[in-house]
């Protein structure tokens, strides 16, 4: 085959087969490939998914013990026989030339190892704006590959070759951001890419039991093994390639919000006093405190998380759990 869909599904009944119907529906498309891995979810995913598969003879279907999505992609990688990856999510959709529009430059000849396209974002099953755009664009600049890439694996092409060569893998920890780490990653072993004007990835903004939604809580350790790990791809990728500060620093901006968001994490989990400054002093090193100069943020919390920055544990405890217990207050009152 020469094409890969992974669709890794869990709870999606409302929409998955709406997700399928947009892309199989060239049944002359014999190079294609549909791998469905139906995450042990609780609905009707799996009959869904095997209804599909006895129509269609380019589906593969996959049942597994939930795992979560990176799992599920994981065994969609395993599974996968095509020479290049895509993954689409199954309570998004793609307007009919996605994929041919997405394969246009490896149609062409072109000699890339990484195709990244565009997509729109979806409401009430109505495009509403657009998410990401490119124009047409052919090279081997890892500072425009790194100022443009977005972290999310849909609307992307991975050569599979590369995939095995590197034995790349989703990071099953991440809760968040591992779209984003699996693809920088990836891109510290291509040579050349391609950014194509594709965006017919219609993607649904209003689910928010999306495996993507960063509004589910998170477990303090998870946060930190996520911070880890991203922290980490974008060093190597920083260090690889000698990227001048001032294109370094617009990605590490974000990372220093994650860092933030990670210390919140911290207070949310209601660790006792001793605990959350022990954390503070043992798993915030300098080289993570010297971020948060780059975050943008509020004044309160400029104000707040400048007691971090400089060490100052007890104060910036002592303020910190007083923000978030005011926060939760009018959470509640509201």
């Amino acid at each position: 085959k020469i094409l890969s869909v992974v669709v890794p599904t869990y709870n999606m009944e409302k929409y998955l087969a709406n997700c399928l119907n947009s892309f199989i529906y060239d049944e002359k498309a014999e190079d294609l490939e549909i791998i469905v891995v139906n995450d042990g979810s609780p609905d009707c995913c799996g009959v869904i998914c095997d209804k599909y598969a006895a129509e269609d003879s380019r589906i593969r279907v996959f049942h597994k013990k939930n795992g979560g999505v990176s799992s599920a992609r994981n065994m969609g990688l395993d599974k996968a026989t095509g020479t290049w990856i895509t993954f689409i999510d199954s309570d998004d959709c793609v307007e009919p030339a996605f994929l041919e529009g997405l394969y246009k430059p490896i149609a062409d000849g072109e000699d890339v190892d990484f195709v990244h396209g565009g997509c729109l974002n979806m409401i009430d099953g109505k495009v509403v704006s657009i998410n990401q755009s490119y124009d047409y664009h052919i090279g081997d600049e890892t500072d425009i590959l790194y100022l443009k890439l977005r972290g999310l694996t849909i609307s992307k092409l991975f050569k599979a070759d590369i995939l095995e060569k590197i034995g790349l893998r989703f990071d099953e920890k991440m809760k968040i951001a591992e779209d984003m780490a699996f693809t920088l990653d990836y891109a510290l072993h291509i040579k050349h890419f391609a950014f194509v004007p594709e965006k017919g990835y219609r993607y649904r903004k209003d689910n928010m039991a999306s495996a993507t939604s960063t509004d589910q809580p998170q477990k303090y350790d998870t946060a930190l093994h996520s911070f880890f790990h991203l922290h980490e791809s974008i060093v190597s990728y920083i260090n690889k390639y000698q990227l001048k500060h001032e294109v370094a620093k617009l990605r590490l901006g974000y990372e220093a919000v994650h860092l933030q968001n990670v210390c919140i994490a911290l207070y949310h989990n209601k660790y006792a006093r001793k605990d959350r400054l022990n954390h503070l002093r043992n798993d915030f090193k300098d080289e993570y405190l010297e971020l948060l100069r780059l975050a943008k943020q509020d004044k309160v919390k400029a104000i707040i998380f400048s007691f971090l920055e400089r060490k100052r544990y007890i104060l910036f405890d002592f303020f910190m759990k007083i923000y978030i217990d005011l926060k939760e207050l009018k959470t509640r009152l509201s």
